[in-house]
């Protein structure tokens, strides 16, 4: 099956984000201060919104329960992480 079919594996469609061809795709291969802020940008929001510490928080509250101290001081560690990467990468 080549790559431009538009199908992929038992012929469901499949959606392509970039082409080869995409001038978006080749922009950033020559732009490694944009590179390193969309890096920056993933990183923080994972450790903000994907963390298992924020599942198990809508889990709790889904259950009128109160989460535990630890639960507050995983947040906040994450936080201060991210600070850290902010500072890491505000330094480059």
């Amino acid at each position: 099956m080549s790559r431009g079919s538009g199908q992929g594996q038992r012929g469901r469609p499949r959606i392509l984000l970039f082409s080869h061809g995409n001038s978006f795709d080749r922009g950033l291969d020559k732009d490694p201060e944009s590179q390193m802020k969309i890096r920056q940008t993933a990183i923080t929001q994972l450790l903000l919104n994907h963390d298992g510490v924020y599942r198990w928080e809508a889990v709790l509250c889904l259950l009128g329960m109160q989460p535990l101290p630890m639960l507050q001081s995983r947040k906040r560690a994450l936080r201060d992480l991210v600070a850290t990467i902010e500072e890491k990468f505000a330094q480059r």
